[in-house]
């Protein structure tokens, strides 16, 4: 992961009445449920995630808007105009339960790009309050979802939710991981991997700022991406295409990509799971008639914005990349995303005009922040 290094010490916040309670109370629990699989628990906390979700506006922020509040919040100079109010009532919102802003591994890895640790530490703590803890999946993680959701649509007799599931909590923002010990008895790895679930479940990013190094930067993954973006986009300006055959190539490379990695292992999930689906001849074939922005919707955006701002004379930076990518996960699950004006309007106009096609408020200035908060 970039900008990380190696935990120096335990985490002391493993140490605090809080989780050490967490801890005894959630290994008593699962000690009188041991016929409770770990799968069967971890559908229920994801349920009821869904539950916690359901009635909820969905609003990302973009860092440089996290980075307003925050201004608000420590008194500073910088504040900008607006932002005060937009903080009212983004408590307000939050405190009747009528809003989630979600957070994303992409906006931890521009967390740990402020030196500062107080500054940084404030942002977090604005980012863990009004997120509730709600995180989108790992891009990866949340790719192959929107793979396998695909896959079940087209299978006879399932009814599938309209998206993909794309949520998690903070503590798995890197990967829903769970410890395995080969040597011990497998009920005894689901009592640890239940526990686990719910101390990710209590984490915010506050504690994971004490684990983290951000001085060991390494090799800039963001930079290298926009580097590879940048050739790209000198041979498709060489060649003088059009925005849909840019496009088209793009979403090509991103599904095969996709499918290359992740295919051998998503559908033999699905095969195991839906045994009376696997008859060939049952399968709804897939006709080009089909097509819809909201199969692949994450690749499908990213490839969108990738081939209009290749085709705009744009230089690509590690900040764009991450943009692109921000905008990729949140636009198909978001009811708004809060970006930077530039941005926002290069997402809402010609050709991307993703905010009429997913039905998204695209927002970028302050103003527009504001009246919408104050419509819901």
């Amino acid at each position: 992961m970039n900008g990380q290094g190696k935990s120096k010490k335990p985490p002391g916040f493993l140490a605090s009445p809080k989780f050490q309670e967490i801890s005894r109370e959630s290994f008593a629990r699962h000690n009188r449920t041991p016929d409770v699989s770990f799968n069967t628990y971890f559908a229920y906390k994801t349920r009821e995630l869904q539950r916690e979700l359901a009635g909820k506006k969905t609003i990302f922020l973009d860092t440089n808007h996290w980075i307003n509040l925050r201004h608000v919040v420590m008194q500073s100079p910088l504040e900008r105009p607006s932002y005060k109010e937009i903080l009212t009532l983004l408590n307000d919102l939050h405190e009747r339960q009528q809003i989630c802003c979600p957070i994303s591994f992409l906006l931890f890895e521009e967390l740990m790009k402020q030196t500062d640790p107080v500054t940084r530490l404030n942002t977090a703590r604005l980012m863990d309050r009004f997120s509730d803890g709600v995180c989108f999946q790992f891009p990866l993680e949340l790719a192959r979802n929107e793979l396998r959701h695909f896959l079940l649509k087209r299978l006879p007799g399932l009814s599938c939710e309209s998206k993909a599931w794309v949520w998690t909590k903070t503590g798995f923002f890197y990967g829903e991981l769970f410890p395995t010990i080969s040597k011990i008895q497998d009920a005894t790895n689901d009592l640890i991997q239940k526990a686990w679930t719910d101390l990710m479940w209590a984490v915010g990013l506050e504690n994971i700022l004490e684990i983290i190094d951000s001085s060991d930067s390494g090799t800039d993954f963001w930079e290298r991406y926009a580097v590879a973006a940048n050739s790209d986009a000198k041979t498709y300006r060489s060649l003088d295409i059009t925005y849909a055959k840019v496009l088209e190539r793009e979403k090509a490379f991103l599904v095969r990509q996709l499918v290359d990695d992740e295919l051998d292992i998503v559908s033999k999930e699905i095969w195991d799971a839906f045994p009376q689906c696997r008859n060939p001849d049952n399968l709804t074939p897939v006709r080009k008639s089909d097509y819809s922005p909201h199969n692949l919707p994450s690749l499908q955006i990213l490839a969108g914005i990738v081939a209009a701002d290749m085709l705009g004379g744009k230089k690509f930076n590690s900040h764009d990349m991450l943009d692109f990518r921000h905008a990729a996960l949140a636009i198909p699950y978001c009811d708004a995303v809060c970006a930077d004006h530039a941005m926002a309007t290069r997402l809402r106009d010609k050709p991307c005009e993703f905010g009429k096609i997913y039905g998204t408020h695209i927002l970028g200035r302050a103003d527009e922040m504001f009246n919408y908060l104050k419509t819901l």
